[in-house]
């Protein structure tokens, strides 16, 4: 017997139940030395000195993990001779005994023991895992979710190191439709520190357990941090199914259909999101004079020059970008802004960071950056034009009020891009503040047939280079779009042609840096997000991001594949 004497003992069902209802946010259990200490030590080093990982990134984690232990079978599969602690403790985990225990405690039904899924996750420094609620449309069966931490016995985990389990709250909403749906708050409401032989469990509900991994810290020391391992069994728990004790067909369809109405109001809370994609008109101007939709005015060019780099405004520039991007479907310019408004830009830009830089707390930030919400999609700071009259006073809401919404700015980036000044039609345009150990944006497709003008002004500091110790060529906080379908685009769009080539799945890649501006034509299922930002980043990203509409006839897209 693998865990503690007296663990599974029926009597302490209630209890144990009692206290995980009142546990906040979200029902959850916590059991300290659930398994007896000197077999899991045991467990410990045979993986430390047997067990192979995977390093493994996306959007979403950081991580290294091993293959799913579930249902390994082949003793000569990952040496698992060398393993028999480990497979000892699958085995009990999966037990009936063990599973009758946790489906008595969750109230979740039987639970099953012929699919499970269980791997051996390590973070180490640099290591994170966003917001999510360990359940979506391939996963519906999952019910409970636990975690067993190994870290170093002799040596217990410090706060400071990060890596905590944080549980999010939410707040009821009701949608368009009148049904309840729950909106996750953009800040953790409980860190769980990993502590050895902790287990940890809770049952799935869609759109209610959503938690994270926090960000394992960098010491500074190469030598400590080789230690630093945030180490834990953990996997899932599965619905009963065909050929389990207690499986009972009417429950099992009853619970799915229950699952897939949680996640069809999951669906529904994009309503909520903030901020919301609102498209509004570039200024209007009455008279235009000759010419207006192939040159820029002499009037024009006085205004833009305030702002942009002279270089940009000639016409020789101009006609380079429209073929460029006719060719690419993308523009990198810098600089972008002229000299002077650049320098007056940074110093606000390094003031602001000063004062509010030093803990990235909303309460230490003014009252007219807003959180983007909820973390399960994104989370950073964003400023808008719905700020009232304090808007104007700072160089960034000068740049998207008299600038980016300026006529001007609208005919320059036709003819930038190639395209005539009636394609070109309203816009949603936002600064962004993404914090240190914070901030990040999760993958979103382009869902819409009709193409997209996407926009993004870079302006990081060049002292927040943003490089971190994950790599060489590594950072956190880029601005990534990501073609999912094909390695090779034509479209036909108001006429024109517009090719894109895709590498290894990677449309394009907008790094951290000061003063540039890039533009790329979004077509449907290309996604974008922006990478976490590290605790190890010099700073935080500054941005400005607009997304412009489009008006005109679009023949199908030829697409091909390299």
């Amino acid at each position: 017997m693998v865990f503690q004497p007296g663990l599974l003992d029926p009597e302490n069902v209630m209890s144990i139940q009692e206290t995980s209802q009142d546990n906040w946010p979200f029902p959850h259990i916590i059991i300290q030395d659930a398994i007896k200490d000197s077999f899991l030590r045991q467990v410990r080093d045979e993986i430390n000195g047997n067990l192979p990982f995977k390093f493994d990134e996306n959007n979403v984690y950081r991580i290294q993990r091993s293959t799913n232990l579930a249902n390994i079978s082949n003793p000569e599969e990952f040496q698992l001779g060398l393993l028999p602690g480990l497979i000892q403790l699958r085995d009990a985990l999966y037990s009936f005994k063990f599973r009758k225990w946790v489906s008595r405690i969750t109230a979740v039904g039987p639970l099953s023991g012929t699919k499970s899924s269980m791997a051996v996750n390590l973070y180490t420094p640099g290591g994170h895992l966003l917001v999510h609620d360990d359940c979506n449309p391939n996963s519906k069966n999952r019910r409970v979710s636990y975690i067993l931490y190994l870290t170093d016995p002799d040596n217990p985990w410090q706060l400071e190191w990060g890596g905590g389990l944080r549980l999010y709250a939410s707040e009821p909403k009701r949608n368009a439709n009148g049904h309840d749906v729950k909106l996750t708050l953009p800040q953790w409401s409980k860190n769980i520190q990993p502590c050895f032989n902790q287990l940890i469990f809770f049952a799935i509900q869609p759109g209610g357990t959503y938690h994270e991994v926090e960000e394992v810290r960098y010491s500074g020391d190469m030598v400590v941090d080789q230690d630093r391992r945030r180490m834990a069994v953990s996997g899932w728990f599965h619905t009963a199914q065909e050929g389990d004790e207690g499986f009972d067909e009417a429950i099992q369809q009853a619970e799915m259909q229950r699952v897939e109405h949680l996640h069809q109001l999951k669906a529904t809370v994009h309503e909520f999101h903030e901020p919301q994609t609102i498209f509004t008109s570039f200024d209007h101007v009455e008279m235009d004079g000759p010419g207006a939709n192939g040159i820029l005015s002499r009037q024009d060019i006085d205004y833009l020059s305030y702002y942009l780099a002279p270089q940009l405004l000639t016409r020789a520039r101009i006609d380079q970008m429209s073929e460029y991007f006719s060719r690419t479907s993308m523009l990198q310019l810098s600089p972008f802004l002229c000299e002077h408004f650049a320098i007056k830009l940074k110093d606000y830009i390094t003031t602001f960071n000063h004062r509010y830089g030093k803990t990235n707390e909303q309460s230490n930030t003014p009252s007219e950056w807003k959180t983007a919400r909820p973390p399960e999609a994104h989370r950073y700071l964003y400023l808008d034009n719905s700020a009232g009259p304090l808007f104007q006073a700072t160089p960034i809401s000068q740049l998207i009020t008299c600038l980016l919404r300026s006529h001007a700015f609208k005919k320059w980036l036709a003819l930038a891009t190639g395209f005539a000044l009636s394609n070109i039609n309203k816009q949603h345009v936002i600064a962004r503040r993404f914090r240190r150990g914070l901030d990040y944006i999760l993958a979103d497709a382009h869902d819409k047939r009709r193409p997209q003008l996407d926009y993004t002004l870079s302006i990081t500091p060049v002292n927040c280079n943003h490089a971190s110790r994950y790599g060489a060529g590594e950072t956190s906080g880029e601005e990534i779009y990501m073609s999912t379908e094909h390695d090779a685009i034509q479209l036909m769009f108001a006429g024109r042609n517009f090719t894109r080539t895709l590498k290894d799945g990677t449309g394009y890649k907008n790094p951290i840096s000061w003063n540039s501006f890039s533009a790329i034509l979004r077509c449907d299922g290309m996604q974008s997000f922006v990478k976490y930002v590290s605790h190890e980043a010099s700073g935080d990203r500054w941005d400005i991001k607009g997304k412009v509409q489009l008006k005109g006839h679009m023949l199908d897209g030829v697409t091909s594949h390299q």
